[in-house]
């Protein structure tokens, strides 16, 4: 009995000497889940310093997430026009963390970088390398081409320009170029013009129509007033047929029209 308690009591002691052992060699650290919340909020407020803190943490303790707080800091300080961001800092993050998913957002954000400094050699060189589908980069990487003495990048860009969507807001300098060098034509924005109604994008329509120069400034207000009453519009003969403009807002009236009373209609069924 008198062996038993000895035992317990040299078990306890052993215990607590390994926990004061290993307290003392943790110091100040935190525990990495900490460390991670306290990385993604200073992300989230835009706090590099903080963040920069909270990343040297991460690594000192092998935390398996340090590489998301790692490229965290690449976004904020590739922004940051006083942080080292050089093409050569951001092809080593780019190798060390190649097989990561967050890589080929980051090198998508860094071409958009690229873009903005006018960096076209450098943008062509790493473009080849960017898997993901990003209309702004599109854009960029075009006007790149263009810039670059490529004329068929401004032909391509057509494909870029016939959608309904509303377009990052850099491919305006791309379809600015395309418009000068009479690329973009006249019927090219009427279509545009036209396919933006159909969707019912208005906001769109109306930037599209803003790059003819003989558009009427009264002609937004109409487009909301077809919208929301065609019938209204059309009974008082506001639009005329005698211009490009007055025939594309009596066939949106007509659209207009006609799927309302398809509405009504398949409500009145319904009921």
């Amino acid at each position: 009995m008198w062996f038993t308690g000895i035992s317990k009591q040299l078990v306890s002691a052993f215990l607590l000497v390994l926990s004061t052992s290993a307290m003392a060699a943790l110091g100040d650290t935190q525990p990495t889940d900490i460390l991670f919340n306290k990385a993604r909020d200073a992300y989230q407020a835009k706090n590099e310093a903080a963040l920069a803190d909270a990343l040297q943490q991460m690594q000192a303790q092998q935390y398996i997430l340090a590489p998301y707080a790692n490229y965290w800091l690449m976004l904020l300080q590739m922004g940051n026009p006083d942080a080292d961001a050089s093409n050569e800092r951001m092809q080593a993050f780019f190798n060390q963390y190649a097989d990561y998913p967050f890589t080929d957002r980051l090198r998508g954000e860094w071409l958009k970088q690229l873009g903005k400094r006018q960096d076209w050699k450098t943008l062509l060189d790493e473009y080849p390398r960017f898997q993901r589908d990003d209309v702004g980069v599109k854009c960029y990487v075009l006007q790149a081409r263009a810039q670059t003495g490529d004329a068929q990048a401004l032909i391509e860009a057509k494909d870029v320009w016939l959608s309904a969507v509303e377009q990052p807001g850099n491919c305006g300098q791309l379809f600015d170029a395309m418009q000068k060098a009479n690329v973009l034509k006249d019927e090219d924005i009427w279509a545009r013009f036209r396919l933006a109604l159909q969707e019912g994008k208005l906001t769109l329509a109306k930037s599209v129509l803003s790059r003819l120069s003989k558009t009427e400034s009264a002609a937004a207000a109409l487009i909301d007033k077809i919208y929301q009453n065609p019938q209204q519009v059309l009974d008082k003969k506001q639009l005329s047929t005698k211009t490009t403009l007055g025939r594309e807002l009596t066939l949106f009236a007509i659209d207009r029209l006609a799927r309302s009373q398809v509405e009504n209609t398949a409500n009145s069924w319904q009921k």
